[in-house]
């Protein structure tokens, strides 16, 4: 364990911090559109029919 380390000091818990903090950036400043088009792409072979659910939430919603 790295006790005397500076590492030591982070929480256990920063990779749920760091979704955090991403999810508000993007709500802030956006997503920027080839990093957006790369994650729909991605999701859409993992996830048959969640781009049917983007484009309904945006057109709810409004787009991101």
């Amino acid at each position: 364990m790295l006790t005397d380390s500076p590492l030591s000091q982070i929480p256990r818990d920063a990779d749920t911090l760091a979704a955090i903090t991403g999810s508000t950036s993007q709500v802030l400043r956006g997503l920027p559109n080839p990093i957006r088009e790369q994650s729909l792409a991605i999701s859409a072979r993992c996830y048959p029919g969640l781009e049917r659910a983007v484009a309904e939430f945006e057109a709810r919603f409004g787009g991101f």
